[in-house]
């Protein structure tokens, strides 16, 4: 089931944080920061030149552009709604129609927003754009119903819902509330439209920041409150209307010819991802073909893979676990959406593992086998099942205690790698064999990314020491790590993926849901 969220972080976290609360699984289409008079261009085939605009930041500028400023300003020109089809929700919210001021090309008439703290010469922007500002009512309004309606011709009949942005008193978006009213509006115009409720102060949750991250003076609400404000939606005929077009999409799917585009997943308890994974790339060193090789083999069972000739390479016999990363603005959301689904054990168990003096970092493999080999062997079953013959091998089986110091080095191409982390405690002296190391590992994740796709090819910790959050400390740090997008081995991973949803003991599977992870259907791409 595919949701069409227009609408920033309000229409988001209203369905990011609050999965386990409903009774079907969703994936998200975002497009946010950007009002909606930039769609209406689109719409009018109306294009912004991209070189133009990096052309006028200031060059002093751009040195210290980090990724949230960057990927926050370029999610203003992502209109992929407009062409999606087979959606079942649209939802909306008004808050860039009340924040971002705009600027219209003179010649071309293409609008986008920019900080004027940016461009490297005020005068020559002024010679090329003219200042529009924020819409006004009447003309939000208009915007929004021209974006509606190309939406519902792709989607006929499909449910809206219309949530209005929680204000603070005294505020800049205060004095814009009247925008709010785009709802009741909404409602007299489109059958099958719903508006959720004002968050009233007296509500708010203590969960909610009064200090949002990207300095906005509306508050990052928490999943319950966002949950307060669309439940008597869902109570009133949403749920139903959601649920009865998903259904009438699988029937029009089940009569369709395959098309090579994955259909609906209506009211299955699934969602479908589409990827489009690089074989090679200028990063590219030798060894990545062996690995996308490598990576592809273990991935065929979860994933049908087309070649770059458009043939299908296998058949799909598994779901797969994964955690849509692009729903997330950050790792707070992460958190925050786990820990609803385990009542804050999460919090409490990271905290802990902490405080014991436990911490997270990237380690070579070989400067390591002994703790690798202790922790293998910690457990005579894990999941229910005895361990492999692979992880009782001996220390000298897995290559040998190091006789050398052995530096961790970053991979060469950051879109194709394998790489270890480890959860470590300081010990003075420590040594493996006969190199001092100066820390104990207790856990460690095997990272394997390609491309779009990152998984945990291996995910184990001493058994000793699972009690402690060892485990759970190291799967988070990675999360957060990915979720940080701060360099070139994180931009551009989507999913994160656990092998299947159902593979494992009981405990395991359990783990993978309070963890986040989506039972989801893999469709792969090629591209040379």
């Amino acid at each position: 089931m595919n949701i069409l969220i227009r609408g920033d972080f309000t229409a988001r976290r209203a369905f990011v944080l609050n999965r386990h609360r409903f009774g079907w699984t969703y994936q998200l289409t975002v497009n946010d920061n950007s009002p909606n008079a930039l769609f209406v261009d689109a719409i009018n085939n109306v294009n912004h030149d991209m070189e133009l605009i990096f052309s006028l930041v200031n060059e002093a500028e751009k040195k210290h552009f980090n990724i949230h400023q960057y990927n926050q300003f370029i999610k203003q020109f992502n209109k992929s709604i407009l062409s999606c089809k087979n959606a079942s929700l649209l939802v909306l919210d008004p808050f860039s129609e009340m924040y971002f001021a705009l600027w219209r090309h003179k010649k071309e008439n293409w609008r986008f927003w920019i900080p004027q703290a940016w461009l490297s010469s005020i005068n020559a922007f002024n010679d090329l754009f003219i200042y529009e500002g924020k819409r006004t009512f009447d003309q939000a309004l208009r915007d929004t119903c021209t974006v509606v309606d190309h939406v519902l011709q792709n989607n006929p009949k499909m449910p809206i819902l219309f949530i209005p942005q929680p204000l603070m008193p005294n505020t800049e978006l205060e004095s814009r509330s009247q925008l709010n009213s785009i709802g009741t509006m909404l409602l007299s115009l489109y059958p099958n439209t719903y508006v959720a409720e004002q968050l009233c102060a007296e509500k708010i949750s203590p969960d909610s920041s009064p200090s949002p991250p990207n300095g906005l003076d509306a508050l990052y609400y928490s999943g319950p409150d966002y949950y307060t404000m669309i439940k008597k939606c869902f109570e009133s005929g949403l749920e139903f209307d959601i649920r009865q077009r998903a259904s009438v999409l699988s029937a029009q799917n089940a009569k369709a010819p395959h098309s090579g585009v994955h259909p609906p997943d209506g009211v299955h308890d699934s969602v479908s991802y589409t990827l489009s994974l690089r074989v090679k790339s200028p990063t590219c060193i030798t060894s990545c073909k062996k690995l996308m090789t490598r990576g592809l083999s273990s991935l065929e069972r979860f994933a049908e893979i087309i070649s770059p000739t458009c043939q299908s390479l296998n058949a799909v016999s598994l779901d797969s676990a994964l955690i849509p990363l692009d729903d997330y603005e950050d790792y707070s959301e992460y958190l925050q959406a786990v820990k609803f689904l385990t009542g804050g054990n999460t919090n409490r168990e990271l905290k802990k593992a902490s405080a014991l003096g436990f911490f997270c970092d990237t380690f070579g493999y070989r400067m390591h086998l002994p703790d690798i080999h202790e922790i293998h062997t910690s457990k005579d079953r894990r999941c229910g099942k005895p361990m492999s013959p692979a992880y009782l091998r001996n220390v000298e089986e897995l290559g040998g205690a190091p006789t050398t110091q052995i530096a961790f080095e970053w991979p060469k191409c950051p879109i194709h790698y394998s790489l270890y982390w480890g959860v470590f405690k300081t010990v003075e002296n420590y040594k493996q064999g006969d190199m001092v190391v100066g820390r104990r590992l207790y856990g460690y994740i095997k990272l394997n990314r390609y491309d779009e796709i990152a998984l945990t090819s291996m995910i184990i910790s001493h058994g000793d020491y699972l009690k402690l959050g060892v485990m759970k400390l190291v799967h988070h740090h990675v999360i957060k790590w990915i979720l940080a997008r701060e360099n070139a081995y994180t931009q551009g991973i989507r999913l994160l993926m656990y092998a299947g949803i159902d593979q494992g003991g009981d405990g395991l599977i359990q783990w993978k849901k309070r963890e986040a992870y989506l039972r989801g259907k893999l469709h792969i791409t090629l591209n040379e």
